[in-house]
């Protein structure tokens, strides 16, 4: 199979994401105001990194264990499911507590939308775990619709929340609960359907292969064969966990989400600061820069997830040589993309959003080369991912958050927004530059290799 098609199928469905998700954000803008689509953006930020601390250990390791061994979807499924149920309670409790000595910082609205939230990143945790198992099978058409269901099932939602009952924030977190249940549901029971055919079969080859081993004890002369030991990787689903594929999956994972945490803090933990400094309706201009910057990000989302399902496989040069082909290609359209957000984001802005956010293209523009140089660092990452991340590939992420923050406390107070999107665009471009140099030097690799296209990467293939 072509890579280009694989990403192509890709980027069609993640392109129908995008425009759920921007009907999602213009909704919220217009109805909720910069002041409401601040605290929006705080319980979201909030949302994101419960479910990366709680979730991307699963997310990460399911797929590259039944990637390397289709027999434990059964399994990994069970683990899953069991985990996902332990996070809802824990983070009911983690907020009853909260709300017992009035922890909960304002959202723009009553304490419980604090609970919507955690329940958000539970169903989260739950969702994502599972959906990861088809990106690992390289069932590639439930991975991508099922995001799109969940994107239509919110924006639905939304529309009628707010537009219909007028619920405002209340409304959207209910119909984001709710989106996520129907969503989780869904995967669940295609998952279902894969394993019990997978353990059909197993069965019906084991079978075939017992009936072989008779006639061959016959037709030899032989006793009686032995008992068939049943192995409990090739079961269907059962509400019994693996323990000891849990460990391993905890354990494999657990780089992964240090590292993923650290990305998103790198991502978002200006939210937090521009809310502290600046309040919230500076934080809901300010997300608008996110949201299209986050939207540019997509392009080198949707290569590291099809390159992932071809190399966790690969050994050696190869790996790397298709990595490096991704790289510069990915920077290339991210470069045209920010190109043309910069050419259209002064009228782009007031008109799909509000006239009252305007003043979040200008630091969108400051923040754009940091996200240019991103999107190749995101493809690297994955190459990092499946070499089970080595110390560079945490150091990385460490550095740029910390010099994300320090930027953020020294500009936000004296720039406002726009000492905000400087801070970030350096952050982003210091994390990219950290792996770019330590991958050019583990591969020999030239880092003109990682930015500069070439005409033949555009049909090169690599095998199923």
């Amino acid at each position: 199979m072509r890579f280009l098609h694989s990403f192509s199928l890709r980027l069609f469905s993640v392109g129908l994401v995008v425009v759920a998700a921007l009907g999602n954000q213009t909704l919220i803008s217009r109805l909720l105001g910069p002041e409401g689509k601040g605290h929006y953006t705080l319980l979201s930020t909030t949302v994101r990194l419960l479910g990366v601390v709680f979730g991307e250990a699963f997310a990460r390791s399911n797929p590259y264990f039944v990637g390397r061994d289709p027999k434990k979807l059964a399994p990994l499924s069970t683990n899953t499911l069991c985990y996902g149920m332990a996070v809802f309670f824990f983070l009911s409790g983690i907020f009853l507590c909260g709300a017992r000595f009035s922890l909960w910082p304002d959202a723009g609205g009553p304490s419980l939308l604090w609970l919507l939230a955690f329940w958000v990143a539970a169903l989260t945790v739950l969702y994502r775990g599972l959906h990861s198992l088809f990106l690992g099978l390289e069932r590639m058409g439930p991975y991508n619709v099922l995001p799109v269901v969940f994107a239509l099932a919110y924006l639905i939602g939304n529309g009628i929340a707010l537009k219909g009952l007028d619920k405002g924030l209340a409304g959207v977190m209910s119909s984001w609960v709710i989106a996520g249940i129907l969503t989780f549901l869904l995967t669940f029971r295609l998952l279902r359907r894969v394993s019990d055919t997978k353990f059909q079969r197993n069965q019906h080859t084991e079978a075939e292969e017992q009936g072989s081993g008779r006639l061959r004890m016959a037709e030899d002369g032989g006793g009686n064969p032995k008992s068939e030991i049943r192995n409990p990787q090739s079961e269907g689903f059962s509400w019994s966990p693996d323990r000891l594929l849990f460990v391993r999956s905890i354990r494999f994972g657990l780089k992964a989400m240090l590292i993923s945490l650290l990305l998103v803090l790198l991502f978002r933990v200006d939210v937090y600061l521009v809310r502290y400094f600046l309040g919230a309706a500076a934080t809901g201009v300010y997300s608008i820069a996110i949201v299209l910057a986050e939207m540019l990000q997509k392009i080198p989302n949707v290569a590291g997830t099809v390159l992932f399902s071809k190399i966790v496989a690969q050994e050696g040069e190869e790996r790397d040589r298709l990595t490096a082909r991704v790289s510069r290609s990915i920077f290339v359209l991210t470069l045209i993309a920010a190109g043309g957000v910069a050419l259209v984001g002064s009228w782009l802005i007031p008109w799909l959003f509000d006239p009252r956010y305007e003043g979040a293209y200008v630091p969108l523009l400051y923040m754009l080369p940091g996200v240019v140089a991103m999107a190749s660092g995101s493809v690297i990452n994955t190459n990092l991912w499946v070499q089970g991340y080595p110390p560079q590939a945490v150091i990385a992420p460490i550095a740029a958050v910390c010099t994300n923050v320090v930027l953020n406390l020294l500009l936000i107070p004296r720039f406002g927004l726009i000492g905000a999107g400087v801070a970030t665009s350096v952050a982003y471009t210091l994390w990219a530059g950290l792996l770019f140099a330590y991958f050019s030097k583990k591969t020999s690799i030239a880092f003109r290799e990682l930015v500069m296209i070439r005409i033949s990467d555009f049909g090169f293939r690599i095998s199923d």
